[in-house]
């Protein structure tokens, strides 16, 4: 286990970081909001409930399958996961390291349990300049 300032550390230093994106990057459902604008909201509700479920994503551990085929094809050395979730959370490893994200909703398991949370991105990008 790494401690805080080693995970900053790390992070400065990343091949590459992975971002969660539904209520981290952006505060709403991705995939909603995409069906609202395009008109589609009850046929997209009705796709969903079928979802491709051949997909890693789709299962119990698929963000951490997800990362270990990144790492493998493109040979990353260090990659960090950021994340609001607890399936975000659990994709560490193979994820060299998490960061916990609470800017748009804050989850008292992440918050308590990730050794890096914050809430505003700004910390992150404060963290490239030194």
């Amino acid at each position: 286990m790494v401690s805080r300032s080693e995970l900053r550390k790390l992070f400065s230093s990343a091949d590459a970081v992975c971002f969660d994106v539904d209520s981290t990057v952006i505060r709403e459902e991705g995939i909603d909001e995409l069906a609202r604008i395009c008109g589609v909201e009850n046929q997209v509700s009705e796709e969903y409930a079928g979802f491709d479920e051949t997909q890693p994503t789709a299962e119990s551990g698929g963000k951490g399958k997800v990362i270990k085929l990144l790492k493998d094809k493109f040979h990353f050395k260090k990659l960090i996961m950021v994340g609001d979730g607890a399936t975000d959370m659990e994709a560490c490893p193979p994820a060299d390291a998490f960061i916990g994200f609470g800017g748009n909703v804050i989850r008292q398991h992440v918050k308590d349990n990730a050794k890096w949370y914050i809430t505003d991105f700004a910390e992150l990008l404060g963290e490239l300049e030194e």
